[in-house]
């Protein structure tokens, strides 16, 4: 190519190493050589010559973002199952301190050999409140969606019994 002064020389080898490796490099290649460029004619001319080539998915290049995804997925599955595993033991670890604190109290209150047996009943009754508001004698079938899913079940159960009952009284009435 000629060099009139007007365009930076660059040598066509590394023009196209750099346009198979890095389209940004390309870019601001381009850039330089189409700004130092006197010529409009000569700058189309140009970027015609160093067009970038068609984005082509290669076997290889799927393979390296499906190993990521992969990973990816690898990773964020061990995540979640330490977080389980955190959070499982915490309320293991919760439900065993609850236990020993409600029973704690329970041997405190009866080994109380000063009060009356009303006032003894008083603290029993209060003890069995705050371990029936905090779930004490239960533990893993609390779970909410567990009592949601049996509430469910026997309010179908009741409307079966009053569409019966209703169906019968309708019967009942016709008959007389």
């Amino acid at each position: 190519e000629e060099d009139n002064g007007s365009v930076c020389s660059v040598s066509m080898d590394v023009t196209f190493i750099i346009i198979e490796d890095e389209s940004v490099m390309v870019k601001c290649n381009l850039d330089k050589q189409l700004h130092h460029a006197a010529n409009r004619q000569h700058a189309n001319t140009m970027f015609a010559l160093f067009s970038l080539p068609p984005n082509k998915v290669t076997p290889e290049g799927l393979v390296f973002v499906l190993q990521w995804v992969l990973a990816a997925l690898i990773c964020y599955w061990l995540i979640s199952l330490a977080f389980r595993l955190v959070a499982s033991t915490l309320m293991c670890a919760l439900w065993f301190l609850k236990v020993g604190v409600a029973l704690t109290c329970f041997v405190l209150i009866l080994s109380d050999y000063g009060v009356g047996t009303e006032v003894m009943a008083v603290r029993l009754a209060v003890l069995l409140c705050v371990c029936v508001l905090l779930d004490v004698g239960t533990r893993g079938s609390s779970s909410a969606a567990n009592q949601t899913a049996r509430l469910e079940e026997q309010v179908k159960i009741l409307e079966r019994r009053l569409r019966e009952m209703e169906l019968k009284s309708k019967l009942w009435r016709w008959c007389r």
